[in-house]
């Protein structure tokens, strides 16, 4: 299994006096047809709490944590924790030989709500059992939390949870996430799985669980490169911005881009927006970029140089002008930076600056026409949700569904991600 890595500025030539370019790197996981499945070593941590009863939420959970623990194979590693105000341990971490996979479904099926919602520890409970079999075997080291609800009990702060994410990421163990219904903090639960190296999902009906824990176990099942990391290095006055939200750790010359595990089959669209200082006519500046990731199947490391070039050259006003950006590439483009304006005024809207959300939303489609990337037809279609979006957030609060849904498409855009919704 291998991974290409590709980049393409949206145009090579910058001004004398400064510019903005847009970089795009294409990862691709080719698909195989002889890959060796690692195993997994997992955690499926349930939330129980009292409002887990409504809509029949903890019945359509348990059927689908069975149905996960049905399609694992003797070679993996599964345990299951129930929390509310008190943590269960429902399994601990066993074999999934179809003996334990019976005992484990059992036991997930006599699950009954309860109280309060101590998110934290339920979480920390599973990672824990993750981590005590960590060294039995190469395994994918993976805790999936689920809640309907706010952490209103043990560890509520966002950033103590998702320091401990990042730290658990840095040990091999990933965390996804999925909200039910309208009442979670989706802000924390993105956090959380973006630290955590793992994803994030918004679930708005409790029926469709079983579809969203499906998808997540077959690229799970799938995972042919881990820890992915892109490294792009620049020169002095060069500025890098990642449009995409993946966590970045800055040098004086670099950045890291933490993209997390791929799947085969993937493709990953990562954003970057160059802005370089003045130059004189015919000066160049020169990018390199670096992927960096581990094979599953052997722990071993590998490094994949971008052989594209990264030289943006430096000329006249007249020929900067007259550049022209490929149709595909704009379109790409286009549509995450809406991903990106859309979560910006979704930020507003929530801390009820209207004016804000006009303004931000003013500001952007004025540099979307300055960068002549608003006239592709599927862009043109993103920026009209993007304005009938933008007028109802700025006139008052949006709606617990609205705003949900919103957080999770830009989000879904941004990772080039899969919906599982059926």
């Amino acid at each position: 299994m291998t991974l290409k890595i590709s980049a393409k500025y949206d145009g090579s030539l910058i001004r004398v006096g400064g510019s903005e370019r847009y970089l795009l790197f294409k990862i691709v996981a080719e698909a195989s047809s002889t890959l060796n499945r690692v195993p997994l070593n997992l955690s499926l941590v349930l939330d129980r709490s009292g409002s887990m009863s409504g809509e029949n939420k903890l019945e359509l959970v348990k059927q689908a944590a069975a149905f996960v623990v049905q399609r694992l194979s003797d070679q993996d590693r599964v345990n299951v924790i129930a929390y509310d105000d008190e943590i269960r341990v429902v399994s601990p971490s066993v074999k999934a030989t179809a003996a334990n996979r019976q005992v484990v479904a059992a036991e997930i099926g006599k699950l009954h709500t309860g109280g309060s919602t101590n998110l934290g520890e339920g979480w920390l409970t599973g990672c824990r059992q993750v981590a005590e079999f960590q060294t039995e075997a190469r395994y994918i080291d993976c805790a999936w939390l689920l809640t309907d609800g706010l952490a209103n009990v043990g560890i509520v702060s966002q950033e103590e949870l998702t320091t401990h994410a990042t730290e658990l990421r840095k040990r091999g163990i990933s965390t996804t996430t999925f909200g039910v219904g309208l009442d979670f903090n989706e802000d924390l639960l993105r956090a959380m799985a973006e630290k955590g190296g793992g994803n994030f999902y918004f679930i708005d009906s409790s029926k469709q669980v079983k579809n969203y824990f499906e998808g997540e176990l077959g690229e799970r099942l799938n995972t042919v490169a881990r820890g992915l990391a892109l490294q792009i290095q620049f020169p002095e006055g060069v500025s890098l911005d990642c449009v995409n939200d993946y966590e970045t750790s800055r040098g004086s010359s670099r950045v890291i881009l933490q993209l997390g595990d791929m799947y085969a089959g993937e493709e990953r669209q990562v954003l970057v927006k160059v802005t370089t200082p003045a130059h004189q006519t015919g000066e160049q500046v020169k990018l390199s970029a670096l992927l960096m990731f581990t094979t599953p199947q052997t722990g071993a490391g590998h490094e994949a140089s971008v052989t594209d070039n990264l030289t943006l050259t430096c000329t006249s006003e007249q020929e900067c002008n007259a550049q022209v950006i490929e149709a595909e590439l704009k379109e790409i483009i286009g549509k995450l930076l809406v991903s990106r304006a859309r979560q910006e005024i979704l930020a507003a809207n929530r801390i009820g600056d209207y004016a804000g959300v006009e303004s931000k939303k003013r500001a952007f489609f004025q540099s979307m026409s300055d960068a002549d990337l608003d006239d592709a037809p599927a862009v043109q279609k993103e920026l009209e949700e993007l304005e009938q979006f933008s007028q109802e957030a700025a006139a008052a609060p949006l709606r617990a569904e609205q705003a949900k849904e919103a957080h999770f498409r830009s989000h879904m855009t941004s990772r080039s991600r899969k919906d599982y919704k059926r």
